[in-house]
């Protein structure tokens, strides 16, 4: 089963495209029933990964109306009082929000349940991107990424066993607006050290995520060669396309729509 279905995630872009909507922005829970390979459990169980991502806006909430999706418990609270239309201010101590570079608009967590495996309550402060869950699905599946097809991600498969990651990667890249004019921007993790550029200035903000998650203290004239570093990576991670211009304002249909 898990086979199949990293093969669809591999093979079929709208999969990936639906996948990558519902998860890149979400809340992702993962509920690990038992799994492929040295993860296997007794035969009578389910070899099923169970995945849980959260896209729901206020409007999709019973409460508000909205008569397809049913949320007794959200409706319930909503009934005693509590209002969910302040739909962008939820990232508590973290600046930004949905669609920001910063930290409120990327950090989400990731809940994994394994009992015997994880102990609970653990916290782990290994750092994931949704990028690595291609590669991660792979291999809890048995399965191969192809060698040609080009990826950023790791495995994180350690991680969801309760085990430390061991450090594999140099950065984390992130960028977004190709088609928002001067509303691009970039940023690039690299340890604790978080940078962000805009296109609206081209100035490198730099912030340390172990003393300053909420991103308030832009320390980048005090750690030239920290930006200088960060400013490389920014230059060369970046993959342009034809179809989607950096700096343009796009005004047409749905670019995931139209052919090559």
């Amino acid at each position: 089963m898990l086979t199949r279905l990293a093969k669809s995630f591999i093979e079929n872009p709208m999969v990936r495209y639906a996948t990558q909507k519902a998860l890149a922005i979400a809340v992702l829970t993962v509920t690990f029933v038992a799994a492929h390979g040295s993860w296997a459990v007794a035969a009578d169980h389910p070899n099923i990964v169970f995945i849980m991502a959260d896209d729901l806006g206020y409007g999709d909430l019973g409460c508000y109306g909205q008569q397809l999706i049913a949320t007794p418990r959200i409706d319930r609270l909503a009934s005693e009082g509590m209002r969910f239309s302040a739909r962008f201010q939820t990232s508590g101590p973290l600046r930004g929000f949905k669609r920001s570079l910063t930290e409120g608009g990327i950090r989400v967590p990731f809940i994994t349940r394994r009992p015997g495996t994880i102990p609970a309550g653990t916290i782990s402060h290994d750092v994931i991107a949704f990028q690595d869950m291609l590669p991660t699905f792979a291999e809890l599946a048995g399965a191969m990424v192809p060698g040609d097809l080009p990826i950023d991600g790791i495995s994180v498969a350690a991680a969801l066993k309760g085990e430390k990651l061991r450090p594999t990667r140099s950065h984390l890249y992130w960028d977004y607006g190709h088609c928002r004019g001067k509303n691009y921007a970039q940023a690039v993790r690299v340890g604790d050290w978080k940078g962000i550029r805009g296109a609206n200035t081209g100035r490198i903000q730099l912030y340390d995520l172990s003393r300053d998650t909420g991103e308030a203290n832009d320390i980048a004239l005090t750690r030239p060669r920290i930006v200088e570093r960060i400013r490389i990576i920014m230059d060369q991670a970046v993959t342009p396309s034809p179809r989607y211009k950096i700096g343009t304002v796009y005004r047409g249909s749905p670019i995931w729509k139209k052919t090559p």
